[in-house]
């Protein structure tokens, strides 16, 4: 049976409230999406907002809308590593681990196995900031921030992604792809000099941060009297990173 659309919108009793607007572009055979956020201006007029790359979570919702599906409460069974999460952004702490760490030097790659400090991580959007904790355990509100020890790594805590393959958004299903923009990526460079506190030095550059790891090669436990204090609590600095 043919469904022909009709040549007018029906009418309803009530105001017509504007939604949500999608944009699809053709890049070299694939469709990309984007979801833009409408509202209202004093005349009825519909505006268009900026967009955010549309998502599977997205098109299950719109077609769970279209269908005419009455609302149902989701359960997330939140893992524990998680210490916050919201609509475009997650929060979680990484435990203290022994594992490899790359390196793009001089041309050359260089890997190395190394004690990992923990670290705390916030996601949003398509950003991602990281820093680092003294405790191997969960952090509190209260706990104490340090400087992440890495590279790539901006004073804020804010990570430099480079040509890292970005996760879409920052929600809880790409945790563990954000992880991997950090932890298994090679790092290059030093964003700020205060990543570390080696031998009395003020500054420390990417040559002393590549050496500093070396030194660790094979070693068991991260020397945290060469982390340098973020001057921050957990909840504060997600508090400032999320704006």
């Amino acid at each position: 049976m043919p469904i022909v659309a009709p040549l007018e919108p029906p009418a309803f009793a009530g105001d017509v409230q504007p939604r949500a607007a999608l944009l699809w572009y053709e890049a070299e055979g694939r469709l990309l999406g984007t979801l833009h956020p409408l509202s209202a201006t004093r005349r009825g007029q519909a505006v268009i907002g900026a967009g955010r790359p549309f998502a599977h979570r997205d098109l299950q919702e719109w077609l769970a809308l279209l269908a005419g599906r009455p609302d149902r409460a989701a359960v997330a069974w939140l893992p524990s590593t998680v210490l916050g999460h919201g609509a475009d952004f997650t929060v979680w702490w990484r435990p203290a681990r022994v594992g490899s760490m790359g390196f793009l030097w001089q041309g050359q790659r260089f890997g190395v196995r190394v004690p990992w400090p923990p670290l705390l991580f916030v996601a949003r959007e398509q950003r991602l900031w990281c820093a680092a904790l003294a405790e191997d355990a969960r952090p509190e509100p209260e706990t104490p921030l340090f400087h992440a020890p890495l590279m790539n790594v901006d004073g804020n805590g804010q990570v430099c992604l480079g040509t890292a393959d970005v996760p879409p958004d920052g929600t809880l299903a790409y945790r563990t792809d954000w992880e991997a923009t950090v932890c298994a990526t090679n790092f290059t460079h030093v964003n700020h000099r205060q990543t570390l506190q080696v031998s009395g030095a003020r500054a420390v550059g990417t040559e002393a941060h590549f050496a500093f790891w070396q030194r660790l090669h094979e070693r068991a436990r991260f020397p945290n009297d060469t982390l340098v204090p973020l001057r921050s609590t957990g909840l504060r600095w997600v508090e400032e990173v999320l704006g």
